[in-house]
């Protein structure tokens, strides 16, 4: 991969840029994922079996999809999965005030 602008590599590197990454949640990924689709809750909720009521509180964060469901909900919005999974874990770990860095990548 060729980094054009290697500006933005520094810009990962900041403190600022950390602090922001470790604020982000499934739940917020989840809302600006379905936001950017200009999808409901209601129709998203519909469309992976569950109710508007459980959807909303994954946005909110006051409940965890299973890492199944959180595959589901990343499928059905075109999103990486990979990614997911790894906020998923981490938002997982934060709940018993364990952070850890790490990735998350597709065995081959």
């Amino acid at each position: 991969m060729t980094i054009r602008n290697p500006k933005a590599v520094r810009v990962i590197d900041t403190p600022e840029f950390k602090e922001w990454e470790a604020s982000v949640t499934l739940g917020s990924i989840i809302r600006d994922w379905r936001l950017c689709e200009e999808a409901s809750q209601t129709a998203l909720a519909k469309q992976l079996g569950i109710s508007k009521q459980l959807f909303s509180e994954y946005e909110r964060g006051s409940k965890l999809p299973s890492l199944q469901k959180t595959l589901e909900i990343a499928a059905t919005l075109g999103a990486p999965p990979e990614e997911w999974l790894r906020v998923r874990l981490q938002d997982e770990l934060n709940t018993i005030g364990y952070t850890l860095e790490f990735n998350v990548r597709q065995a081959s």
